[in-house]
């Protein structure tokens, strides 16, 4: 009998011995193809599996050990086929192994040479799913990239563990610390024969973060129960307060609330539901619940995805949270707070109605609105005649017009359309989409050519083939159409389609238009900016997308007097044994250019906002004051599975305490229906900020005011 052979029987005996012991435990760990884990499904074994299966049956002589474990065995068994003249390299056989099975291996093979148990240190979790999107998880070298940052630049071995996501990989070299080895002499069989010499391992660095765990915590159980009291229209309680939605969404399946230090940018609580738990990566995550990790059908969007970290990839159009943008813009272009526009429910723009919500949904208006008490009622008219220069209706001038110019420089500055700096390099966070009329152009071109790219070719004329035509040629030339500085006619774009001998006037299989009226109705009438899209723009809807930590920290820089500030998530790293620190936070701040007072105007309207009937459920028992503001943002297209419209996204933008801002928060839900619904979270994260201060010995006063400014909103739902 070989060595190899001696070897695979040895391995054998173990095998079937664990996992027969395993059998008897209560949480039993089972193999798998992928590896010893507790795994929930059996992969199906080919018709090859199954009859190297009853070789090795037949071999060992095996009945009492089903067909997917035996094949196991053989995967096993490749390691060590594959080990080659490297038989000094131990060979990891298994992990995660129970202390009563260690006990009877131990038992049962300790005379047997070659084989050891052994405990090693592995990555654990404590709080599970806590904060998983902030820390990320860990697995094995395996993508190119990988290999030549980590094995090659970096010295690591080819089966290394290294942070794959989040805090894990962005610090990966400062929690790894410095491996151990050992220099040996090995016969000509590859064996061990002599340690010459070994080196300790040096443990890796403590990364701190600036994560409150208590805050964290509220964050996502909060989040978790408003998304099921959304679905299902129940009453959601907790210590702070309780609330009930109007009506019910049962597609608010997930959203995410980002916390932020108004002075220094240091994330407190950062929550993207679902979540995961990175314990199951930390020896190699099974199939099945890799698989479980994603959406059954890829093809809805938004459904739950618990590896999306919706807090720094999502962008989505922010609906009237925006408005403080837009506010702030007029603002410092000019516009006097105390302007009076009277809100006459809607206007006629072109062939266009434009609504105020209040409008749309009951028919209704507001009436006399200036800035403060517009943001308060979330009133679109509004900001309608902001970007109009006028009230169409009455002809009233507003003092000043608002250009889609004005309004992307004041986004910009706000730190809209950048990524915010938070250390988490995988996945890469979000820049999001500042509207401005050369973008809208630029990608109104890449939406043409990519459907041009599609839907060309069926457009070629009786008699000719696809080789007749240069598409590429074609299609740039049609692409360019969007850069003449006057609209094509439809006259002008036939007579040039049909001299590329393309059939523009025919409508071609399931096309719903012709050729020439795609692309002159769908695509160049839309590539200038318009009216119609500064009205958009204005309340949060057209071009806008930015992610909810984009959000939070213009909530911040608005209610901390103009300070851009760099998010941060890392408070300090020091060595292993907390003696030396090699880095600190120390928060970045850029002035703007924003005029403080018309940055207080924007938090008195928010603050007013606090007090409406419908927050004033959410919010009374606070005992401070707050500044919040809601926002609906429409979102088009239809559920591909289940054929549906998509549900309007719920945004909250907010801070606190009014008096002294310390905290900004920016909630969103995934088809959560309603801007307002996202308040329970905002509340309990301030109840649980103020209940840690109180903890912490800091005396927290109420500054509650008993004025309640609702009289044009009362009891109704929208923004």
């Amino acid at each position: 009998m070989t060595d190899l052979e001696k070897a695979q029987k040895s391995i054998w005996k173990i095998y079937k011995e664990y996992c027969l012991e395993c059998k008897k435990l209560e949480t039993p760990y089972e193999v798998g193809l992928d590896g010893f884990k507790n795994y929930k499904e059996k992969k199906e074994l080919t018709s090859k599996m199954l009859s190297d299966v009853n070789n090795v049956k037949e071999k060992y002589n095996i009945e009492n050990l089903d067909d997917y474990l035996t094949y196991s065995f053989l995967v096993i068994n490749r390691k060590v086929e594959l080990q080659g003249d490297k038989a000094y390299i131990p060979i990891t056989l298994t992990y995660g192994i129970s202390e009563p099975c260690i006990s009877n291996i131990k038992e049962k093979f300790e005379n047997n040479n070659g084989f050891t148990v052994s405990m090693e240190p592995i990555r654990y979790y404590p709080n599970g799913e806590l904060a998983a999107h902030i820390l990320g998880y860990i697995g094995k070298i395996s993508q190119q990239d990988e290999i030549e940052k980590y094995s090659k630049e970096k010295g690591y071995s080819s089966d290394s563990f290294i942070g794959k996501t989040g805090v894990e990989e962005s610090q990966e070299v400062s929690l790894k610390g410095q491996d151990g080895f050992k220099k040996v002499m090995v016969d000509n069989r590859g064996n061990r024969t002599e340690t010459i010499s070994e080196t300790e391992a040096i443990p890796g660095k403590n990364v701190y973060l600036s994560i409150d765990v208590n805050l964290q915590k509220i964050a996502e159980e909060s989040l978790k129960r408003t998304l099921e009291s959304i679905r299902n229209a129940s009453e959601y309680k907790s210590k702070w307060g309780s609330y009930t939605p109007h009506e019910s969404h049962p597609n608010a399946t997930s959203g995410a609330v980002v916390v932020i230090d108004v002075k220094t940018g240091k994330v407190l609580a950062l929550a993207s539901y679902p979540s995961y738990d990175p314990n199951l990566f930390v020896t190699g995550i099974s199939n099945s619940d890799w698989i479980s990790l994603f959406p059954e059908d890829p093809r809805d969007f938004l459904a739950p995805r618990p590896l999306y970290n919706i807090a720094t990839q999502s962008i989505s159009q922010p609906g009237s949270t925006f408005k403080l943008a837009t506010a702030l813009s007029a603002l410092e272009k000019g516009l006097d707070p105390n302007e009076i526009i009277n809100c006459q429910g809607v206007m006629d723009v072109g062939d266009t109605k434009f609504g105020c919500w209040i409008w749309n949904q009951y028919r209704k208006t507001h009436g006399y609105e200036n800035l403060r008490t517009a943001l308060r009622d979330s009133c679109n008219y509004y900001f309608y005649a902001l970007a109009l220069g006028e009230n169409p209706k009455s002809n009233q001038k507003t003092g000043i017009k608002l250009t889609i110019e004005d309004l992307s420089k004041t986004v910009k500055e706000l730190g809209l359309g950048e990524r915010t700096g938070i250390e988490i390099n995988i996945p890469k966070e979000s820049k999001g989409v500042v509207p401005d009329s050369t973008t809208k152009k630029s990608l109104t071109k890449v939406m043409l050519k990519l459907r041009l790219e599609k839907e060309i070719d069926k457009y070629i004329q009786d008699g000719k083939s696809k080789e007749d035509y240069d598409f590429t040629k074609i299609i740039d030339t049609i692409v360019n159409w969007t850069e003449e500085e006057t609209v094509l006619s439809r006259t002008e774009v036939i007579k040039r389609l049909e001299d590329m001998q393309l059939k523009a006037t025919e409508i071609i299989g399931n096309s719903k238009s012709t050729l020439a009226d795609m692309i002159k109705f769908d695509y160049l009438n839309q590539a200038s900016w318009s009216n119609a899209d500064s009205l958009n723009t204005v309340i949060g809807q057209g071009q806008n997308a930015y992610t909810p930590i984009q959000m939070a920290r213009l909530m911040a820089m608005i209610a901390n007097g103009g300070q851009k500030i760099k998010t941060s998530v890392i408070e300090k790293i020091v060595s292993y044994d907390n003696k030396t620190v090699s880095f600190q936070n120390n928060p970045e701040t850029e002035k703007t250019t924003f005029n403080p007072q018309n940055l207080k105007y924007i938090l008195e309207g928010m603050n007013m906002a606090s007090k409406t009937s419908e927050n004033n459920k959410i919010f009374k028992n606070l005992p401070v004051e707050i500044g919040t503001k809601t926002g609906t943002a429409q979102k088009s297209g239809t559920n591909p599975v289940t054929g549906q419209a998509y549900d309007n996204y719920a945004w909250t933008v907010s801070f606190a305490p009014y008096n002294n801002p310390e905290i900004a928060i920016a909630t969103v839900i995934f088809q959560g229906g309603a801007g307002a619904y996202c308040g329970p979270i905002v509340r309990d994260i301030i109840g649980q900020y103020l209940d840690n201060k109180t903890e912490s010995g800091e005396n927290v006063q109420s500054d509650k005011q008993n004025d309640n400014n609702s009289e044009n909103n009362d009891n109704l739902v929208g923004d």
